[in-house]
C-alpha cells in the first residue's frame, strides 16, 4: 500500500496493535513509532501520520499536515455481474482508476448464482476496494452496489437528468459507433455500461436504447469482461481530461 488508510473513527479512537496495518508499517515499512508516514482518513484528508503511545488497548493513530486528496472522477459503470474473480479484478482496477461508482447488475444472461458469492456477503468487495484506492495514494472510496437488476438500474438514468450525462454501452454487435466518438467532453459525467460474459439480450438491449445509451465498440475483438472495462474507462479519462469531484458522489445512492 503507497497510502495506509484510516476511518474516522479509527483516527479519533485509534486501532488495534495487532492490526494489518500497524504490522505493515512496522514490519515492511520498517517505520518506527514515532515516526511519520504516509496516511489518509477514508473519504477524507490525507498527509502524514504516526502511532502514538499505547494506551487502553489502542494505538492513537496521530495526524500532521493534512491536505485535501484528489477525489473522483464523474464516472458511474455498471457491469454485468460476472464470475467473482472476474468482479475482484473489476473492483480492484476500477476503484485505481477513480471513478464514483462501481455498480455489477444481473442481466438476462449472467449467472444469477453469482450474484451469492461470499465476495458480497461477507463484505470482501469493500477491503478490495479499500485496498486498490490505498495503492493509488488516495483516499475516495467509490460507491458499490450490487443488488438490483439492470432495468432497476438505468430506471435511476432518466434521459433528462442534469448535469447532461453521456450514456454510452459497450456492444460488439449493434454498436453504431467507436467509443471515442461516443464521448462527449463537453457533458459533465459518463454512464457506462458493460454487459456480462455472455453479452446483452435483445430485450436489453432496446431497455438500454430507450434510456437514451449510444452503442459503441473498442474495436473488432470479443474481449473479457475486465478487459473490457479497464480499456474503456481509460479511453474515457483520457479523452474527457475532466477533473475529480471531491468525496465519494454517486447518482447511484
Amino acid at each position: 500500500m503507497n497510502i495506509v488508510l484510516f476511518t474516522e473513527e479509527e483516527r479519533v479512537h485509534g486501532v488495534d496493535p495487532d492490526d494489518h496495518r500497524v504490522t505493515h508499517v512496522r514490519r515492511v515499512l520498517s517505520i518506527h513509532d514515532g515516526q511519520y508516514f504516509d496516511a489518509g482518513v477514508i473519504n477524507g484528508m490525507r498527509g502524514k501520520a504516526k502511532f502514538g503511545v499505547e494506551t487502553g488497548g489502542r494505538l492513537p493513530v496521530e495526524f500532521d499536515t493534512m491536505e485535501p486528496a484528489g477525489g473522483l472522477y464523474p464516472v458511474d459503470v455498471v457491469v454485468g455481474i460476472s464470475r467473482p474473480q472476474t468482479c475482484r479484478f473489476v473492483l480492484r482496477s476500477l476503484a485505481s482508476l477513480g471513478v464514483r461508482s462501481i455498480e455489477f447488475v444481473l442481466t438476462e444472461s449472467g449467472e444469477r448464482s453469482y450474484a451469492s458469492s461470499q465476495l458480497w456477503s461477507s463484505g470482501e468487495y469493500q477491503e478490495i476496494v479499500t485496498s486498490a484506492v490505498s495503492q493509488a495514494f488516495e483516499t475516495s472510496l467509490p460507491a458499490v452496489r450490487f443488488d438490483r437488476t439492470l432495468a432497476q438500474t438505468i430506471a435511476d438514468e432518466p434521459v433528462t437528468a442534469r448535469p447532461p450525462i453521456s450514456r454510452i454501452c459497450l456492444d460488439n454487435y449493434e454498436a453504431t459507433c467507436s467509443l471515442s466518438s461516443a464521448i462527449d467532453p463537453g457533458n459533465h459525467a459518463t454512464c457506462l455500461l458493460v454487459g456480462s460474459e455472455r453479452g446483452w439480450s435483445d430485450r436489453e438491449r432496446n431497455l438500454i436504447r430507450e434510456q437514451g445509451f449510444v452503442m459503441a465498440s473498442i474495436g473488432g475483438r470479443v474481449l473479457r469482461v475486465e478487459t473490457a472495462v479497464v480499456a474503456a474507462v481509460s479511453t474515457l479519462l483520457a479523452l474527457t481530461c475532466w477533473p475529480c469531484e471531491k468525496g465519494t458522489l454517486s447518482t447511484r445512492q
